[in-house]
């Protein structure tokens, strides 16, 4: 007897009507691809036929029975039906998921079990990513949270290869991220068991996703073994055409009608604008005056003066987004970067005068020694790259928690006749155990775990060779790990520079001046 199905017999908009619509199986009403039962094998993908004889929509992968127990249009959730209400399966088997079919979100993780083991218990550190299974028997088992290519496992990497070398049997189960962090914080029996018992989400694939978006259903092509889009005017390889002909000539219409409608406000608008404009170029000088007084506690000098001191701009070191910036030297010797104002035509040099009085009234520079890498002004620590970023974000860690502020350092410096570097000082207070009082710096009692791994993050971070930080993907796990996982890092070591060369080098650079005085200079 030969059995034909009947999707072959369908046309192509007789498939695109049956695979646009979801279908339901037992307790599930909106399925749909990459799962497929009789009647619609053209809508789903060969690995994800759905048993729909039971009380669940139950399917096999890789001979693992899972069941559906939540589904919508871009993504389900399955569990395995092997540890339903038992986390001792006989024979438990790993299952293979296709992810050129199938994606996990983001926050998935593999929770791994490990079966038969001999007792590592003495060994097992005090870690949030490793626990026991305690069962009826005198079997060990153990469990592992996080995937185990994770960085975060790498100071029990010896003990995860005695797992699977003497371990009976291990079995990886998808699980929530937010299930597994639970796990984390009260490790028991009861809360993997929750873990496991919540499922995990499978995603379309971004063919499918791309398909829908353009408004066709997602299929698999018999003759060919491939993804297949169906849409309105045929199959297609991977989306629906944007547009068609009548489309766009409805396109080009409504653009020209929106062209003309700016067109005409802009004639009506214009002479509103030419008046405004003109009011306020009349207005400008006197803003940019009161502008100026703001720079009164500076010296100011006229232009004969500025042309005597940068020698009629004979040097040029540098330029920026106002203008071109000379070396020049007062007359007690001192020397001085002169930027001079090119034409503006933006709000007649007011950005710069409110960027002037800004950097004046600022009494800790950032951007300075201390606060930026130490490769950014001297070669000694090698060159610049994404490490020195890493650098400022472990500043930004050590002011966040009151660690870094001048007040602090002023006292320890006053302390201390040798004016102590101050992730030195952070560095012997985390020797000796104290976490800088951060109840006296506007930290809370509670809080003060969040801060000591802040503060070692931090040092981790400012390590002064970039090839010692971390990258910034290990900085986030070391956020979001445990403090017991953490190391004291080394003390960070800063090199002494020469003046002179750490002058000549800033010099060269073109972007700053080490004087003590600005001087903007319009030639307007």
């Amino acid at each position: 007897m030969l059995f034909l199905n009947p999707s072959y017999f369908l046309s192509a908009g007789e498939l695109y009507r049956l695979c646009s619509k979801t279908f339901s199986c037992c307790d599930q009403v909106r399925l749909s691809y990459p799962f497929w039962k009789p009647g619609r094998k053209a809508c789903g993908h060969p690995e994800f036929e759905l048993n729909c004889s039971g009380d669940f929509a139950e399917l096999n992968i890789s001979t693992v029975k899972f069941r559906i127990i939540d589904s919508g249009y871009y993504e389900t959730t399955l569990i395995r039906t092997d540890y339903i209400d038992n986390l001792y399966p006989r024979n438990p088997l790993n299952a293979q998921f296709n992810e050129n079919v199938v994606s996990f979100p983001y926050n998935t993780e593999l929770v791994t079990i490990y079966y038969d083991c001999p007792n590592f218990s003495p060994l097992i550190p005090h870690s949030f990513y490793v626990g026991e299974l305690v069962s009826g028997n005198n079997r060990r088992n153990y469990y592992v949270t996080k995937n185990l290519t994770s960085p975060l496992l790498e100071e029990i990497r010896g003990l995860l290869n005695n797992f699977r070398e003497m371990c009976k049997r291990n079995v990886s189960i998808p699980a929530s991220g937010s299930a597994l962090e639970t796990l984390q914080r009260s490790p028991n029996t009861y809360n993997l068991k929750k873990a496991i018992e919540q499922g995990f989400d499978l995603y379309v694939n971004s063919d499918c996703e791309r398909c829908m978006v353009s408004e066709g259903a997602c299929g698999y092509n018999q003759t060919s073994s491939a993804f297949v889009c169906y849409c309105k005017d045929g199959p297609h390889n991977s989306s629906c055409p944007t547009h068609n002909r009548a489309d766009l000539i409805e396109g080009i219409v409504i653009v020209i009608i929106i062209l003309v409608g700016i067109i005409a406000l802009v004639v009506l608008l214009c002479p509103c604008f030419g008046v405004q404009i003109f009011r306020k170029r009349k207005t400008s000088d006197d803003r940019r005056q009161k502008k100026l007084k703001a720079l009164i506690p500076l010296k100011h000098y006229t232009y004969a003066q500025v042309k005597k001191i940068t020698k009629s701009f004979a040097e040029v070191v540098g330029r920026g987004g106002f203008g071109v910036v000379y070396r020049g030297t007062l007359c007690d010797g001192r020397m001085v970067a002169v930027k001079v104002l090119k034409d503006s035509k933006d709000n007649n040099g007011e950005d710069f005068i409110n960027e002037t009085i800004y950097i004046i009234s600022l009494l800790d520079m950032r951007g300075t020694i201390g606060y930026i890498a130490p490769e950014m002004f001297s070669p000694v620590y090698g060159s610049v790259s994404h490490k020195s970023d890493v650098y400022s974000y472990g500043m930004l860690l050590l002011e966040m928690i009151g660690a870094r502020k001048k007040e602090i350092v002023d006292q320890v410096s006053a302390s201390n006749a040798s004016s102590m570097y101050f992730p030195e000082w952070i560095y012997q207070n985390l020797e000796q155990g104290d976490n800088g009082s951060p109840t006296e710096y506007g930290i809370r009692s509670e809080e003060e775990e969040i801060a000591k791994k802040m503060k070692i993050v931090g040092l981790w971070c400012i390590q002064s060779s970039p090839s010692n930080r971390p990258p910034m993907n290990i900085v986030v796990e070391m956020m979001e790990g445990s403090l017991e996982a953490l190391e004291v890092p080394p003390m960070p070591v800063l090199q002494q520079i020469p003046a002179a060369r750490l002058s000549q080098s800033f010099w060269d650079s073109g972007e700053g001046s080490s004087a003590s005085e600005v001087l903007a200079c319009s030639t307007k």
